[in-house]
């Protein structure tokens, strides 16, 4: 491994397996060991590492490791932990995953194997600081989750880091996160193998055949030299097809003629180039309704479903929401309240994982710093948690506000639309103090403290 020396703590209380990691990894590392979480602990809240190999069972606990490693990701949530068992059953693997590890290896590996493992994902940390923190990767520890059916499919996806023949269809709404599953598959095994992501839907059908397989120059109007395809590009990789529901039927048949044979013709050449990589796709669209409607061709529907990865939207596993709210005000300098989460949970992010990290992100740039409270979030969050009752009783839906936010965050909600309303009704504030028959100064200080203009 080249370039910087990494922090590596190895916490295992089989002596002579730690002795041995440590040996071979201080070639490349500054190593420390620990051989009891006690010990582990010390280190933790004294030095940073980078990466930290951890034995899930410690002493007598099966599974110490696991309640170290929650502190871990609280006291060092840049560090990459790799949890180390003699254990490799699905549920061992979900639980360590689920938890933050960026990996799993089982103890079954050949040493060489497992230190092999460490120094892949310590080139991948370093090439993820070098870089411009490409924030979708597993790695980078930005797929969150405690849905069980998605522990599930992520233990499942684990199998298959190896064997790159399984081609995988990943469905789901938009938002919920199919290229990050996408990239979590491929970081699985060597993240240094190429991926190579295709927007199917944001590319002219009369480009797609030249993005896909390339050209020669020369071969149309255009082509002003020669062009390598994708498929050629992730040969010994992957390639994601993102929204591949969308390609014509012609270009669906030239793409079933990859999966058969792994046979590539770039446009205007008769040489066929043989390519070695895994197909995996996405589509938010119901693929067998479009097979159904002629159009979308039932031999690559089948092609491409070696493996089914249905990913659940986001008002269907609200369990995870707490936990990606926290991800996205980590290391920033705003707080939640408490209100406000209630809020968040209760509304039904039609645009899943990606609106409601868009909602965030706006949240703080206005906000900065400080309490998020009820209303400093969009209003429009509440016409869905709270719509109006049928019977049209307002004190009622009022009350049922209060039950969820306070009585005080929804008079500010409400003095803060009222106040919105007038400004823009009367356009000038003293016309707006005029009309909702108050002084000029307490309407001023009202508009400071809501932060209208």
């Amino acid at each position: 491994m080249e370039g910087e020396r990494l922090s590596l703590l190895i916490v295992d209380d089989d002596v002579s397996l730690n002795t041995v990691y440590a040996r071979y990894l201080s070639q490349d590392f500054f190593v420390d060991q620990a051989y009891t979480t006690i010990e582990a602990q010390k280190y933790i809240t004294e030095k940073d590492y980078h990466i930290i190999l951890l034995d899930i069972g410690l002493g007598k606990d099966t599974n110490a490791g696991f309640e170290l490693l929650s502190r871990i990701r609280h006291a060092q949530s840049h560090a990459h932990v790799v949890m180390l068992s003699g254990r490799d059953d699905a549920e061992t693997i979900q639980h360590a995953l689920s938890r933050g590890a960026v990996d799993f290896v089982s103890k079954a590996h050949p040493d060489q194997d497992i230190i092999q493992r460490i120094k892949i994902i310590a080139e991948h940390s370093t090439s993820e600081k070098e870089s411009s923190g490409d924030r979708v990767s597993i790695l980078g520890n930005s797929f969150i989750t405690e849905d069980p059916r998605l522990l599930t499919i992520l233990g499942n996806l684990y199998y298959l880091r190896d064997n790159t023949h399984i081609t995988i269809l990943i469905e789901g709404e938009s938002g919920v996160g199919k290229e990050l599953i996408a990239r979590y598959i491929h970081d699985l095994g060597n993240p240094h193998r190429p991926f190579i992501v295709v927007n199917c839907a944001a590319i002219p059908d009369a480009l797609m055949e030249s993005v896909l397989f390339g050209h020669k120059k020369g071969s149309f109007t255009g082509a002003t030299e020669d062009r390598i395809g994708k498929f050629e590009l992730a040969h010994e990789g992957d390639v994601f097809l993102d929204e591949v529901g969308t390609l014509s039927l012609d270009t669906q048949k030239k793409l079933l003629r990859v999966l058969q044979g792994g046979e590539v013709e770039r446009i205007g050449s008769h040489h066929i180039r043989q390519v070695n990589c895994r197909i995996i796709s996405a589509t938010n669209e119901n693929l067998e309704e479009l097979v159904r409607a002629k159009r979308f061709r039932l031999d690559l529907y089948h092609r491409l479903k070696g493996m089914s990865v249905l990913i659940p939207p986001l008002r269907e596993r609200r369990g995870d929401i707490d936990l990606l709210l926290d991800h996205f005000i980590q290391n920033t300098r705003v707080l939640l309240t408490e209100e406000v989460r209630k809020v968040l949970r209760a509304y039904s992010w039609p645009g899943n994982v990606r609106e409601l990290e868009n909602c965030i992100k706006l949240v703080i740039a206005m906000k900065r710093d400080g309490l998020i409270t009820p209303r400093d979030i969009p209003s429009q969050l509440y016409t869905e948690t709270f719509p109006h009752s049928k019977t049209g009783n307002l004190a009622q839906e009022l009350l049922t506000k209060a039950k969820t936010m306070g009585l005080k965050s929804v008079l500010e909600n409400i003095e803060k639309e009222i106040i919105e309303c007038a400004l823009h009704e009367t356009k000038t504030q003293s016309s707006c103090a005029e009309l909702l028959k108050t002084s000029a100064p307490t309407l001023t200080r009202k508009i400071k403290d809501y932060g209208l203009k």
